[in-house]
């Protein structure tokens, strides 16, 4: 063996002559192998005992950038495995986090109490006293975060941990820094990708997707949602009014796009824009379950918003300028969607120029929709689902309501299906997997859209 001589002792000696080289040594191989920190925090705590140590209980705090939690920590006790716990904001502001061994540590540097101490004074230790604990030692082991890294060490043994065992931990604390704290920076990585990009899109570009023009090709259902009358709220309600509103009709389309297997990709204005991938022969199912989470964001309570939802192929990935990129989904689909949420639907009236208003496209007969279609998967359809009239409670919201609805009858759903050539009659899988999983029934009207870009025609299926 290569000995380099070190103030008077050799690197060999001390390799061959240090338990926490030689623990840790084993620590990083596993960790470098993919051996997850709860998993290897447990290794540590029994490695630990293996060499002498009276070690009864043990737990590593570490900091998240998390919008729910501000960091985890990593918990082993004697007679279990370690395990992982998220600490909740709501936790860190409580009278139990600001009483505890971490805090008591943070304000001193370290923190202990032994048995011949008295009674402890934080509830936790004064908890553990009770079961049998006899030393119980806090320490800060790093210096980077707003909550540093701590950990603490607790003993049953009589007499608790001897001034060996004490140093020893001391000196090994610090080290644990770098073992663990790679781990819990990937966590803080993840957590903000997946914060502000979507969980999927954050696996995708922690992952390495992350050049421009790295996208996927797919079929997909696109569900785009508006809030009904925000303008008209914007210059009435207060700012804490708006971001109230805002914050909760986010968290109900989000919590039901997320319970359906969707992903939310954007937050735009007071638009929430969707997408749930349609894997090989699972349109129907997808489509089902993007009615179904449109529907229970709508019937969840709150502010009133139009859901709008389309099918057909996009393109999922990274697009944007050189240097700053954007992780969104574009296609006919995504153009339909949003589209329809203008307005430019059945029924809505267009001004011209002098005031009048344009007259109501008539319905056709169904033979006058033209016939022969393919019925493709690729083909984009829309479905636009709309509070009823009795849901709009909010008097902030009523007039936005009657301005901004589709149809001018009390109907609140229409299902829009479009394609070249499409007959009202034509068996086509996307217009009866959305029909049948709004529960429409198929009642065919002709609608030419304006524009160039849908100049098409359409068969517009509503319920009456």
């Amino acid at each position: 063996m290569l000995a380099i001589q070190c103030r008077g002792t050799t690197i060999a000696a001390l390799a061959e002559g240090s338990p926490i080289l030689s623990l840790l040594s084993d620590l990083v191989h596993a960790g470098n192998a993919g051996c997850p920190d709860d998993e290897l925090f447990g290794r540590l705590c029994e490695a630990l005992r293996g060499v002498g140590l009276p070690l009864a209980r043990s737990a590593l705090q570490l900091e998240n950038l998390h919008p729910v939690y501000y960091g985890f920590c990593l918990h082993w006790e004697l007679g279990g495995p370690a395990r992982l716990v998220e600490r909740s904001r709501t936790f860190g502001a409580s009278e139990e986090f600001r009483q505890s061994p971490y805090m008591a540590s943070l304000t001193h540097g370290s923190w202990r109490w032994r048995a011949g101490d008295g009674d402890p004074e934080l509830p936790l230790v004064r908890n553990l006293a009770a079961t049998g604990v006899t030393d119980f030692m806090a320490e800060i082991i790093g210096a980077t975060g707003t909550l540093p890294p701590g950990i603490t060490w607790a003993s049953r043994a009589p007499g608790g941990f001897s001034d060996t065992d004490a140093a020893f931990l001391r000196t090994l604390g610090p080290l644990l820094v770098p073992l663990f704290g790679l781990g819990a920076e990937r966590r803080k990585l993840d957590a903000v990708l997946r914060t502000y990009l979507g969980a999927a899109p954050g696996r995708e570009v922690l992952a390495g997707q992350i050049r421009r023009g790295d996208v996927r090709r797919l079929e997909a259902v696109v569900m785009l949602t508006d809030l009904r009358g925000f303008t008209a709220m914007t210059a009435s309600a207060s700012e804490a009014e708006l971001l109230a509103t805002l914050d909760g009709y986010f968290e109900v389309v989000a919590d039901a796009v997320q319970s359906q297997g969707g992903e939310v990709l954007k937050f735009i204005g007071d638009g929430v824009l969707s997408v749930f991938p349609v894997e090989a022969g699972r349109l129907a199912d997808r489509a089902g379950a993007a009615v179904a989470a449109a529907r229970a964001a709508q019937t969840a309570g709150g502010a009133p918003f139009t859901a709008v939802l389309s099918s057909g192929p996009v393109a999922y990935g990274n697009i944007g300028a050189r240097e700053r990129l954007d992780f969104t989904v574009i296609g006919l689909a995504v153009n339909l969607a949003s589209r329809i949420e203008a307005g430019r639907a059945p029924g809505r009236h267009r001004r011209r120029r002098g005031g009048s208003r344009r007259a109501r496209p008539q319905p056709r007969p169904p033979s006058a929709a033209g016939g022969g279609g393919s019925g493709r998967v690729g083909r984009p359809v829309g479905l636009m689902l709309r509070p009823a009239p009795s849901e709009h409670r909010d008097a902030r919201h009523e007039g936005a309501g009657r301005q901004g609805s589709s149809l001018r009858t009390n109907t609140s759903e229409a299902l829009l299906s479009f394609g070249t050539r499409l007959s009202a009659s034509e068996s086509n899988p996307i217009q009866r997997s959305f029909a049948d999983s709004a529960g429409l029934p198929l009642t065919p009207v002709a609608w030419t859209p304006p524009g160039p870009t849908l100049a098409r025609r359409v068969v517009c299926v509503r319920r009456s």
